[in-house]
């Protein structure tokens, strides 16, 4: 797992390390992102969802598409949860509306996460998101994002019942959705 960050940035970098075309202004975009995420089972139980903060690396490739390189951490109030969540996104541009100021998008997300009792979690997301350019050089956006987590090794022998705490995270589906600012770089 502690290999997993470095190998993700890696294969972001590369194709920009490879080709100089990549790497000219405006290709790259960094930002911050605030939102919510909510499993099934905290649905299903009327738990709210749990909040969620982070920063993200964005690398365009082509006209359409792009990868991202998020990292985010999800919080309650009750503070019952503490996870690292890393994920790697593509985007995919499906139409440029109003002059290309506003880029409705597709996304697909391959991720792990984290908590702070030593579970570790894979996740894959998929959805949809709205993107506008502000200015010349900024981006603020929206997207929302179905997900299914899977735990990668149960910490306990599997003949133990684990109780799970409200709010913390469960295999399972999930739903999450964020507000996001950028620059370009």
């Amino acid at each position: 797992m502690r290999l997993l960050p470095a190998a993700l940035l890696a294969a972001l970098l590369l194709p920009s390390a490879l080709s100089p075309t990549l790497a000219h202004a405006g290709r790259f975009t960094l930002g911050v992102s605030l939102g919510s995420t909510q499993s099934e089972a905290d649905a299903s139980a009327d738990y709210d969802a749990s909040s969620t903060a982070g920063l993200w690396l964005r690398a365009g490739i082509g006209k359409r598409f792009s990868a991202d390189l998020e990292y985010g951490k999800i919080s309650t109030d009750s503070d019952a949860t503490r996870a690292r969540a890393l994920n790697l996104v593509g985007r995919l541009a499906v139409a440029n509306l109003r002059g290309g100021t506003i880029h409705p998008m597709v996304l697909l997300a391959l991720g792990a996460d984290s908590t702070a009792t030593d579970l570790d979690f894979h996740h894959a997301e998929f959805g949809a998101a709205i993107e506008l350019d502000v200015a010349k050089d900024f981006v603020v956006g929206a997207d929302f994002r179905f997900g299914d987590r899977t735990l990668d090794a149960q910490p306990v022998p599997v003949d133990q019942p684990v109780a799970r705490l409200p709010y913390s995270l469960a295999e399972g589906g999930y739903r999450a959705g964020r507000v996001y600012l950028g620059v370009r770089l």
